[in-house]
C-alpha cells in the first residue's frame, strides 16, 4: 500500500529538483523518470464527488480525490478511507490497512451528472456526480 505513495513522493522530488536547477545537469529529463512513476502521476479520470441515498434513507458520499485518496461517509460519519485508482471499467479502492482492493464499475447514468455504480456483488446504484 505504501508503494503508490512512494512513487508519488519520488515524482514530487524529481519535479522539485528539476524546478530548482538552472543547468541542464540539474534538470530531470522525462527519460530519467521511471515509467511506473510517471504513470502514477496521471490525471484520474473518475475523480470527483459521488452522492446517493441508501434504502434506509441515509446519505452516502464517496469522494475520489485527485491525489489518489478517497473517503466514504454514510449518514455524515466517515465509514472508510484509503487509496483508489482508475480501472478499465471504473475504480478500485483499497481501504486503509486493507490488503485487497474492491473494484466498482462506473457507467454514465440516464440523467445529466449521474453515474451508475455497480459494486463487486453486482448491485447497481444511481449516484449524482460532481467532477
Amino acid at each position: 500500500m505504501t508503494k503508490p505513495f512512494a512513487l508519488v513522493g519520488a515524482l514530487s522530488c524529481a519535479l522539485a529538483l528539476s524546478a530548482c536547477g538552472d543547468s541542464e545537469e540539474d534538470a530531470a529529463t522525462e527519460a530519467e523518470i521511471p515509467a511506473e512513476v510517471a504513470a502514477s502521476a496521471a490525471t484520474f479520470v473518475n475523480a470527483g464527488i459521488y452522492r446517493s441515498t441508501t434504502a434506509q434513507g441515509s446519505g452516502v458520499v464517496v469522494s475520489l480525490l485527485g491525489d489518489g485518496t478517497y473517503t466514504i461517509t454514510n449518514g455524515g460519519e466517515q465509514a472508510e478511507a484509503g487509496i483508489w485508482q482508475d480501472s478499465d471499467t471504473g475504480v478500485c479502492l483499497t481501504a486503509e490497512g486493507g490488503f485487497s482492493e474492491s473494484c466498482f464499475a462506473i457507467a454514465p447514468g440516464e440523467e445529466p451528472n449521474t453515474r451508475l455504480i455497480t459494486d463487486p456483488a453486482g448491485t447497481t446504484s444511481n449516484y449524482t456526480f460532481e467532477g
